[in-house]
């Protein structure tokens, strides 16, 4: 058995973390006045507001939830090697795009079959789904997603 541990030895790496700032709103109260104090004249309306700056990971990240951790275990080495190519490259959105030399390059598959047969195992599993235009693939947002989810139920 190795060296035990008292607290966590990766805590030191997160100090090194990129974070940034947002503004954001709180609680909105009334319309009120905007008054000019040295004047007395009235510039404008707007509300009141708490306001406050929330410091946030700015580094790139993909939420894995547990219908996805129960999927990965499943998955062929191809399709895993797919899925995380398709994954490197997601937006804050459903749609991932399969760009195949790309894809060829970074899995180091050199035949385009093992890429489709690793995406047909994908789609089979629940993880992908054709979209809208060829090479265009919906993700499983209960599986996971970058971004919060739940903006593409209110849109």
């Amino acid at each position: 058995m190795g060296k035990l541990n008292a607290t966590n030895p990766f805590i030191e790496t997160i100090y090194d973390l990129k974070t940034k700032m947002r503004t954001s709103v709180y609680a909105r109260g009334d319309m009120v006045s905007l008054v000019d104090e040295s004047t007395g004249e009235v510039k404008g309306n707007g509300f009141n507001a708490i306001v406050r700056d929330k410091q946030y990971d700015s580094e790139r990240f993909v939420k894995l939830y547990a219908n996805g951790r129960e999927v990965l275990p499943k998955l062929s080495v191809s399709a895993t090697k797919v899925l995380w190519f398709l994954i490197d490259g997601m937006g804050y959105d459903d749609v991932v795009r399969l760009n195949l030399s790309k894809a060829k390059k970074v899995t180091g598959y050199k035949s385009d079959a093992v890429i489709y047969r690793a995406i047909t195992e994908l789609k089979g599993h629940n993880v992908l789904a054709n979209a809208y235009s060829c090479g265009l693939y919906f993700i499983n947002p209960t599986m996971l997603y970058r971004g919060n989810r739940l903006k593409l139920i209110s849109d």
